[in-house]
C-alpha cells in the first residue's frame, strides 16, 4: 500500500523564457515534489543540485497540473517556459 503524499515545505518559483531555479530541500528523508502550474503556460521542469538549468527537453508541466515526482537526493528544482511565464508551487513531502 502507498502512503498518501506527507507535505513539508512550500516555495514558489516563476518561470519564464529564462531558467530559474529554487532550492526544495527539506529533510532528508523527503524525496517526493509536488508540483503545481498554476499559471496557463506549460513549463518544462527538471530538478538537480544548485546548478541544475531547464530547458524545453525536460518535463512539461502544462498549466494547470499538478504532479507529484521523486527527486531522489537532489536539492534544487529548475523551471522555464517557451513563451511567458507561470508561477509554481513546489512541495517537498514524502509518499504519493
Amino acid at each position: 500500500m502507498t502512503d498518501p503524499f506527507a507535505p513539508g515545505t512550500t516555495v514558489s518559483l516563476t518561470a519564464s523564457t529564462t531558467s530559474a531555479s529554487k532550492e526544495v530541500s527539506g529533510s532528508t528523508h523527503k524525496h517526493m515534489l509536488r508540483v503545481y502550474n498554476s499559471g496557463t503556460v506549460t513549463a518544462f521542469i527538471k530538478t538537480g543540485d544548485s546548478t541544475v538549468t531547464a530547458t524545453a527537453n525536460d518535463l512539461p508541466m502544462p498549466g494547470g497540473i499538478v504532479e507529484v515526482i521523486s527527486i531522489g537526493s537532489d536539492t534544487y528544482c529548475a523551471a522555464i517556459t517557451a513563451s511567458g511565464s507561470s508561477k509554481l508551487y513546489l512541495t517537498i513531502g514524502i509518499g504519493i
